[in-house]
């Protein structure tokens, strides 16, 4: 199931959104979910790392 979000980007964002979806042939609300899919998968691997990199530490 998929949900309807909006949110509000800086001109500098948008445009940088706009040229990315222009050259990868796809919307800017397509481009935007990619783009935060992947920032949200980033973000957990990160987190995952800096957990294990805290028990080694403590090791």
């Amino acid at each position: 199931m998929s949900k309807r979000v909006s949110v509000v980007l800086q001109d500098n964002v948008a445009a940088d959104l706009e040229k990315l979806a222009t050259d990868e042939r796809r919307s800017q609300s397509q481009m935007g979910a990619i783009l935060i899919e992947e920032a949200l998968q980033a973000r957990k691997a990160l987190q995952k790392t800096e957990t294990t990199s805290l028990v080694e530490d403590d090791e």
